[in-house]
């Protein structure tokens, strides 16, 4: 199965809580090693280099209101990392995310190791 960070975003991040993410995630990209995929503005997406890959963390600045399925609830993410090395940024960037977010109750965050906010 694998080490497992979960999230539930139930609003979007304002432009200003946003500006505040991307910045923290250019200081991350100077820090650690990692395969930055971010293609626009309104989504953060990386994963593990050389073989410490597992699944892409994507984080968004629009929360998802789409209920796909009866008892969907669009507002719960997850990344699997396996605890590879790149889990550390996953967990740097929500961790951050929460703390940035005014309104805590849209944002949740949590793992396997039983963390959370």
């Amino acid at each position: 199965m694998g080490y497992t960070n979960y999230w539930r975003q139930s609003a979007d991040f304002s432009e200003q809580e946003w500006d505040s993410i991307m910045a923290f995630y250019e200081g991350l990209k100077n820090t650690f090693h990692f395969e930055d995929e971010t293609y626009r503005g309104d989504a953060i997406q990386f994963n593990g280099l050389d073989g410490q890959d597992h699944e892409t963390f994507v984080l968004k600045r629009y929360a998802n209101k789409n209920v796909d399925y009866e008892g969907c609830d669009p507002s719960f993410n997850f990344c699997k990392t396996n605890r590879k090395p790149y889990d550390a940024v996953v967990w740097s960037l929500l961790c951050f995310a929460r703390y940035i977010k005014e309104d805590k109750d849209t944002f949740k965050i949590s793992n396997d190791d039983g963390e959370g906010q």
